[in-house]
């Protein structure tokens, strides 16, 4: 049985967690967390950290591996033209970076005390959550079904994904309402897949 380590929480769990399950993929969803089950993170993954996935007897650590692993099994998230896939990976890349900083905003607010936060690293994440959230939103302009047209890509899932940790863990950039582009692509998604209201934190 394939199984499948992280928590939805994270955004990079959750892209796995639906490509997963969007292409019919027999899973097994262990929920482990940062903190609480490091000793056991580390037994799989080096750098103790989700997701990895377990697929017989070999690991696959970071979410873009897993997808990578993925792809060889089924290529129906990634466009045919050569061009097109290249511009799906660098849409991910953007909405996993924006992740990135959100997640480093998230820290810096909560994780560390008052007296010792670092005012100009907190402007700089914001700026870039709210720019590449910006870029991502054009690429979503006046497409339908979705970004790459009919075809259903790993950049949409990774645009959803990233939307939403941003909404939940950085409500003081007040995202919401901003990128309307994104947000109609989320709407879409929601309606049309129930893994995507499911796998929400």
């Amino acid at each position: 049985m394939i199984k499948l380590f992280g928590s939805n929480l994270s955004p990079f769990t959750r892209r796995c967690t639906i490509a997963l399950s969007l292409a019919n993929i027999e899973f097994e969803f262990l929920v482990k967390m940062t903190g609480p089950d490091e000793a056991e993170l580390r037994r799989h993954n080096p750098l103790g950290r989700v997701p990895f996935l377990v697929d017989s007897d070999q690991t696959f650590v970071d979410s873009q591996t897993i997808l990578r692993w993925l792809d060889q099994k089924t290529g129906e998230f990634r466009p045919v033209d050569k061009r097109m896939d290249l511009f799906c990976e660098e849409t991910m890349s953007i909405a996993m970076g924006t992740c990135d900083k959100g997640m480093s905003l998230y820290y810096e607010q909560t994780r560390r005390p008052p007296q010792f936060r670092y005012p100009d690293w907190m402007e700089r994440c914001a700026w870039q959550i709210k720019d590449g959230l910006k870029a991502l939103d054009g690429r979503c302009y006046e497409v339908y079904p979705y970004m790459f047209g009919e075809q259903l890509t790993h950049a949409d899932i990774a645009v959803f994904v990233a939307a939403q940790f941003i909404r939940k863990t950085c409500p003081e950039l007040k995202v919401i309402g901003t990128f309307k582009n994104i947000e109609q692509l989320e709407h879409r998604l929601l309606q049309s897949h129930p893994i995507f209201e499911e796998t929400r934190p």
